[in-house]
């Protein structure tokens, strides 16, 4: 038990530690560290890890530790209806309208509570079982390989390009690299990994 606590309490220490390594990076105007941070994203990596370990021991037949909150309340339908509406509209406010305000650690926040949603909840109101989405999960057996090389092609592009509205950066970005990375999950898919999934079956089948 106290071990998982430890875990738990390391987690949201490390949130804050680098939360404010960023902040002195930023007040201190030194342009390497805030890059640093600013493309790792520890911080909200950490967010993502105290969700994870939150919800998965408050699911657990026995809790190893206690929290001051429960997460119940993220099961409940208004606020479900709160949040996934505040998630899109704080997309659109963030990218659209008032780029300045956005923040990497409220956006993380709020996929967070989603994905928690979307992952553990029976009841969620909003459905990911269709077969579009089914067919990309089955594809994409190394999403961020093949995420990786057209975001990464694309960012150069923008530079070169010389792109600096963060709107049409965004789309120029996020609305070529989607299909790409699809498409190379497509061809990795049938073109790599489906051979090793049928030596599998023949290797290891029981029949």
């Amino acid at each position: 038990m106290k071990k998982q606590a430890k875990i738990f309490n390391t987690l949201i220490a490390m949130f804050f530690f680098f939360y404010a390594l960023k902040l002195f990076a930023s007040k201190m105007h030194i342009p390497l560290m805030q890059n640093i941070l600013f493309f790792a994203r520890f911080d909200c990596m950490m967010i993502g890890g105290i969700f994870s370990m939150w919800m998965a021991n408050h699911l657990a037949e026995k809790p190893k530790f206690k929290t001051w909150l429960s997460p119940d309340f993220l099961f409940n339908k208004n606020f479900q209806r709160v949040l996934f509406i505040s998630f899109i509209a704080y997309l659109i406010y963030g990218v659209v309208i008032n780029p300045h305000a956005y923040s990497n650690q409220v956006l993380s926040l709020l996929t967070a509570a989603c994905i928690v949603n979307l992952a553990f909840n029976p009841n969620c109101i909003v459905r990911l079982e269709n077969k579009t989405l089914n067919f990309i999960g089955k594809i994409s057996f190394w999403p961020l390989f093949n995420a990786q090389i057209p975001c990464g092609t694309l960012y150069v592009a923008e530079c070169k390009l010389e792109i600096t509205n963060l709107l049409l950066q965004n789309l120029f970005i996020y609305g070529l690299a989607l299909p790409t990375s699809i498409l190379l999950a497509y061809l990795s898919f049938h073109f790599y990994e489906a051979w090793f999934l049928r030596l599998k079956e023949r290797k290891f089948s029981t029949h």
